[in-house]
């Protein structure tokens, strides 16, 4: 900076950044409740590294953003919750989601297990991103469905009696009883 004018005369950004990777990741049945578990990347999933941005992953699953480490830790909120679904838990009607904080930027590890959504949820997610796909491959142009359907589970309960052993589907959405 110029003492005489206070023109900028030279700038250099000393500001390291580097690319923080990760991966959520989950528990699903492959096809029928019988099926042994199996674990796989959740791919279009919203994920948001508070501070710094909100971003969809990508159709392996993982996610890639640019960081300055000297900001860590950082906290990461992530909920069953993408680009082509979004499941809800009755009876409340709520997503499943849950925070971390990480000082790891190379390999964010996002597990979606027992001790943070039900093994429905999982399966839900994955599943309608499974049959997304499935239908962009036969007719990619199809965009009728290029939306976050709303994937219900555990329906039943007091109000819900008649839907505890049933599924159903709207405009709107996906359900499944208990």
């Amino acid at each position: 900076v110029s003492a005489e004018t206070g023109e900028i005369i030279a700038s250099e950004n000393r500001v390291m950044f580097d690319d923080m990777v990760g991966r959520p990741e989950g528990m699903y049945y492959p096809m029928y409740g019988r099926d042994d578990l199996e674990l796989d990347a959740f791919q279009n999933e919203w994920v948001g590294i508070e501070g710094v941005d909100t971003l969809i992953t990508d159709d392996d699953g993982t996610f890639v953003i640019e960081v300055d480490p000297q900001n860590g830790p950082f906290t990461i909120n992530n909920s069953l919750r993408g680009q082509w679904v979004e499941t809800v838990r009755f009876p409340d009607e709520i997503t499943t989601s849950f925070s971390f904080e990480t000082e790891d930027i190379e390999n964010v590890e996002i597990t979606w297990d027992d001790n943070n959504s039900f093994s429905d949820e999982q399966n839900l997610y994955w599943h309608v991103n499974f049959i997304h796909d499935y239908w962009k491959t036969i007719e990619n142009e199809f965009d009728d469905l290029d939306y976050p359907l709303t994937a219900g589970c555990n329906l039943g309960g007091e109000g819900w009696e008649d839907y505890e052993d049933n599924a159903f589907s709207t405009l709107g959405g996906i359900y499944f009883g208990r």
